[in-house]
């Protein structure tokens, strides 16, 4: 046993004898109390006693004095035993081995919530959930509210709407935790580049026959294509066939090419000779452009110069 220790536990013994001491004080105040009480309780009675049987032989002098011997109660030693258990010094280190939670008071838990991380949602929840464990907090409603009032940014806005929508919180969103962490990962967690590559390729379209614009549109969604990387060539071809406008739809209708890249290649073939009429009207106004077959298409080029 080191020093340090066994002062600590000189210390404890003097702090448990002095507070014997005082309770021992006490007890010698209560005693006389109530010594005193009894003693003024039966000389009121004898004093009764004696009007009515005309005195008693055991008075001693004055017959309103009566005979202390004949009335005081046994005096009996308060300090023959302990007023409390006595404190075993060793129990304060055996508190931790019996981990016992009523054996001693439990210490207020310090642990800082973890702070919320808008880029990655998911950690963040990861980090509540062992943060609640740790801290032994299973209602699903107390989780809740404690991990809504942590949120940040435009996720303490999203929470802050659903307060005022359900402001007595009866809805599955405050008494769900599964159902609240999903919510919150579909709002703010990070998009997949991918799906938001599609869904921008789902939503393209041309809208004009103006030239040079089918050429940018080809551009543009092959660029996303690639993003998304589709294997589905039929798939690929529908999206690219429905993007375009009505007029290059109908150049497409007899024969349709069975591959993405012959698509992209005739339909800036076609814008390409829309540029070259644009230009040659520029320079001749007075000379009527050649009106093109509408159902006509330029010849692509042969299998082996597309891409593999």
């Amino acid at each position: 046993m080191t020093d340090t220790s066994l002062n600590d536990k000189l210390e404890r013994l003097l702090s448990l004898m002095e507070a014997q001491l005082e309770l021992t004080r006490q007890g010698q105040c209560e005693e006389q109390l109530h010594r005193a009480h009894l003693s003024g309780e039966e000389m009121i009675e004898l004093s009764h006693s004696e009007e009515q049987a005309g005195g008693d032989k055991s008075m001693i002098g004055d017959p309103q004095t009566p005979t202390p011997a004949s009335y005081i109660k046994p005096w009996v030693d308060l300090y023959t035993r302990p007023r409390m258990d006595p404190y075993d010094l060793d129990q304060e280190d055996d508190v931790g081995a019996t981990g016992d939670p009523n054996s001693s008071q439990s210490k207020p838990i310090t642990t800082p919530f973890p702070k919320f991380n808008p880029r990655d949602v998911e950690i963040s929840i990861l980090e509540a959930e062992a943060w609640f464990r740790f801290n032994q907090v299973y209602e699903q409603a107390h989780m809740i509210n404690h991990m809504g009032a942590q949120l940040e940014g435009n996720a303490r806005k999203w929470w802050t709407s659903k307060l005022r929508i359900d402001r007595a919180q009866e809805g599955r969103l405050f008494n769900d935790w599964h159902y609240f962490t999903e919510r919150l990962s579909e709002q703010f967690n990070p998009q997949n580049a991918r799906m938001e590559a599609y869904n921008k390729l789902l939503a393209l379209c041309l809208n004009s026959d103006a030239p040079g614009a089918a050429t940018r549109h080809t551009e543009r969604f092959r660029d996303l294509e690639g993003q998304v990387n589709l294997d589905d060539n039929k798939l690929v071809i529908d999206l690219f066939r429905g993007s375009l406008t009505r007029s290059l739809q109908e150049k497409f209708e007899r024969n349709p090419s069975m591959k993405r890249w012959e698509w992209y290649w005739e339909v800036k073939e076609i814008d390409q000779q829309r540029m070259l009429l644009q230009q040659s009207s520029a320079r001749h106004p007075s000379a009527a452009p050649p009106r093109l077959n509408p159902g006509g298409r330029p010849m692509p080029p042969t299998q082996s110069s597309f891409p593999a």
